[in-house]
């Protein structure tokens, strides 16, 4: 019993500390250099995120929504990033004089080098029973 509720307190604390980024990874090497995830945590519009520093990337803008917990952060990804995770710290604004603060990863994945035409194959007789 004791097991089962320590079990699901900690289940319900880790969703409380969890935040969803949109979209879920990225790739270096596209044509438009800009970026704009969004995070989805309790309060992020309290706090703010910078990114530890990263060869080819930079923080161009946060936006602040309607909502207290959506935060809108633009990036800028030059063709000179290599693929790699990129590493960002919230850092809570309602309390200065105890600074808080946790950090998450971002993915920066590497383009295909395949060609669409080959890697993609569709529909064809094989996919029928």
């Amino acid at each position: 019993m004791k097991r089962s509720l320590l079990f699901l307190f900690i289940l319900i604390s880790l969703k409380s500390f969890s935040q969803d980024l949109y979209p879920t990874h990225w790739w270096v090497g596209m044509n438009n250099p800009e970026l704009q995830l969004i995070i989805h945590r309790q309060n992020v519009a309290h706090e703010t995120v910078t990114l530890m520093k990263y060869k080819g990337v930079k923080v161009v803008r946060q936006h602040k929504m309607e909502s207290p917990n959506y935060l809108l952060l633009d990036l800028e990804i030059s063709k000179k990033a290599k693929p790699g995770k990129l590493e960002f710290k919230i850092t809570n604004l309602q309390s200065p004089e105890a600074v808080s603060y946790k950090t998450f990863q971002y993915e920066l994945k590497s383009r295909s080098t395949e060609n669409g035409k080959t890697r993609v194959l569709g529909v064809n007789s094989s996919d029928f029973v």
